[in-house]
């Protein structure tokens, strides 16, 4: 277990070195006029810095109380929950106060969707099951998002340098 959290912090870490490496190539005037690309930016830290924290916070509570009991996997879920909860709503009020364009609408609104799907799950291992495995999943939900934003950042880079037509 001990192992998955911290392959999960430095996949997170790594994808947002990547994001970085992306600002560069893309030149961040371009960035500063593409409110989609600005989007996609800020979603991808969002996820990497939540699997990051969700990584830690049982790799800490594990060291304090000596091992991966139950009890640290409902906890983390419950902090999870509370945490996604208001990430998402955040996300959702800024989507409808500042919309996003015609051409990225449904992708922004299938991001904040998806993104807020483990919430439910999550609320159950923390009420009920206290698994590892849906934690785990969530994590990896989360890392695949992140993924997700950084090839639409990829192909933002393509697009102002003519190279692709998406």
């Amino acid at each position: 277990m001990e192992s998955f959290l911290i392959l999960t912090a430095e996949i997170a870490i790594a994808l947002a070195g990547f994001s970085g490496v992306v600002v560069a190539f893309v030149g961040h005037e371009q960035l500063r006029y593409t409110k989609a690309t600005r989007d996609k930016l800020s979603s991808l830290l969002g996820f990497s810095a939540v699997v990051l924290f969700a990584s830690l916070g049982p790799l800490v509570g594990a060291s304090l109380a000596g091992s991966f009991e139950s009890q640290l996997w409902a906890t983390s879920s419950l902090a999870w929950v509370v945490i996604n909860s208001i990430s998402s709503s955040i996300s959702l009020r800024t989507m409808i106060k500042n919309p996003p364009d015609a051409e990225h609408r449904k992708s922004r609104w299938a991001i904040v969707v998806i993104g807020a799907l483990p919430i439910p799950f999550m609320l159950a291992n923390a009420l009920i099951w206290h698994e590892a495995a849906v934690y785990f999943y969530a994590l990896v939900a989360f890392l695949g998002l992140g993924f997700y934003e950084f090839t639409g950042l990829i192909r933002a880079k393509s697009v102002h340098s003519g190279n692709s037509e998406d």
